[in-house]
């Protein structure tokens, strides 16, 4: 398996088309290598039989997953999120990218766990088609350290994949943590405060994306923060958000916002980990150009 590599992990279910699908234009536009794995299990004591039936059913797998030209790789291991975990550190993968449960209304096993400790961005795609380029990706953003890295890496996917950049920021309304201490018009004047913040950073982020060479257009909205922020990527064909602000740098991290994004966006959604710029190094800069800071 090649370095650097975007890995679409297939476990044989109808989502696998679509996680495929998106790994593959993921590593188009970043010019990274792909490879489609699957892990089978890895009884312990088992007999040398199964487990060449074992390897042989998740080969057959691989077969009807991915195309003849893709490369595949059948792993064993105790769990899928450790083996892929495990693939991917020891290659220096650039993104995982799994597919969301077979329920509705639930992100899989897998994905949790890896959303709570890969070193590289992790990408949930929920069912249904994908689009064969990134024609328009919207990025969460929230103004602060995290954020403005966030800003970045989303900056270098559009640039790489000529789209538009749709920079979102959603102002939660403080009248319920506020309730019985402030009056409905003081609840209304500190909405209008934040609202006045949030306008004003992102006209900044637009204009950081302009100068990195990025088409942007912002999005500033009111409400429950998952719900908006799965209501403003429709039509965009990937939404990049940031890992929660505290934690270890360089770990993907899950938190209460991202949980209930991933369940209700119908797109996939990257989700990069803590304070990563540029999430595909081997290739940002081949043009010779830098994020400006």
């Amino acid at each position: 398996m090649d370095h650097h590599s975007i890995i679409a992990a297939v476990d044989g279910s109808e989502r696998d088309a679509g996680v495929v699908a998106f790994a593959r234009v993921l590593a188009a536009t970043a010019g990274a290598p792909l490879v489609v794995a699957t892990v089978h299990p890895k009884p312990h004591g088992a007999p040398a039989d199964t487990s060449r039936a074992l390897r042989a059913q998740a080969e057959a797998l691989l077969a009807g997953a991915a195309a003849a030209q893709d490369p595949t790789i059948a792993l064993a291991g105790p769990s899928p999120a450790w083996a892929l975990h495990d693939l991917a550190a020891r290659n220096d993968a650039r993104a995982l990218v799994v597919g969301t449960a077979p329920h509705a209304a639930r992100v899989g096993g897998t994905a949790t766990r890896l959303l709570h400790v890969a070193g590289c961005p992790v990408a949930v795609v929920p069912p249904g088609p994908r689009a064969r380029s990134i024609g328009t990706l919207a990025v969460a953003y929230r103004d602060d350290a995290e954020g403005a890295a966030v800003l970045d890496a989303a900056c270098t996917l559009a640039r790489l994949a000529d789209a538009g950049l749709r920079i979102v920021t959603v102002v939660q309304p403080v009248r319920h943590v506020l309730a019985g201490i402030l009056t409905p018009e003081g609840t209304e004047m500190v909405l209008e405060v934040q609202c006045d913040r949030a306008q004003t950073a992102l006209d900044a982020a637009v204009e950081h994306a302009a100068a990195n060479g990025v088409r942007a257009e912002p999005q500033l909205r009111v409400g429950t923060p998952a719900d908006e922020l799965a209501s403003a990527a429709q039509g965009c064909d990937v939404l990049i958000c940031g890992s929660p602000g505290y934690g270890p740098h360089g770990i993907v991290g899950l938190g209460g916002v991202t949980a209930h994004l991933l369940r209700d966006s119908l797109c996939p959604v990257l989700v990069l980990p803590r304070g990563l710029r540029h999430p595909f190094p081997h290739v940002a800069g081949d043009d010779g150009r830098a994020v400006t800071a």
